[in-house]
């Protein structure tokens, strides 16, 4: 996720990316391959729109 210039942001980012961390953590390697990196592209999409 871009690096984030407002400062009251940075906590939601730092949950967005620990939620990230969690779904890699539990997902299996096809999983991740299939599907994780659209996923996460989708999740930064709409945190960007929410900001």
């Amino acid at each position: 996720i871009e690096d984030i210039t407002i400062k009251k942001k940075e906590t939601e980012n730092q949950v967005i990316e620990k939620l990230l961390d969690s779904y890699e953590e539990k997902k299996t390697d096809t999983f991740k391959q299939k599907n994780f990196n659209p996923m996460k592209q989708l999740i930064k999409e709409d945190y960007k729109i929410l900001r």
